[in-house]
Order: structure tokens, then C-alpha cells, then sequence
């Protein structure tokens, strides 16, 4: 039980799960892929601007 309680603490303690510019965000679980998919075609045409 001792582990478990250490492990929270460290959970707790860490500075990204307390951003309060974060708090809104609910992560999906699902794959990167998965997340990006429909973006892809975008964020490869701005990619390609930024070079030029």
C-alpha cells in the first residue's frame, strides 16, 4: 500500500497534472494516428508553407 500512496503523491506532485490551462483538456486514449488522422492533409500543406 505504501507503493501505491508513493505513487500517487508523485502524480499529484507533478507539475503538468496541476496546470490549471490543462484542466479542461480530456484526453481520448485512443492512437496518435487515430487523433491526427483527419489533420493530415493540413498539417502536411502548412508544414510545406513553412519551409518555402
Amino acid at each position: 500500500m505504501g507503493r501505491l500512496r508513493d505513487a500517487w503523491n508523485a502524480l499529484r506532485g507533478y507539475a503538468a497534472a496541476q496546470d490549471q490551462r490543462a484542466s479542461a483538456w480530456a484526453p481520448s486514449g485512443g492512437s496518435a494516428t487515430a487523433e491526427v488522422g483527419m489533420a493530415v492533409a493540413t498539417v502536411a500543406r502548412r508544414a510545406r508553407d513553412a519551409v518555402r
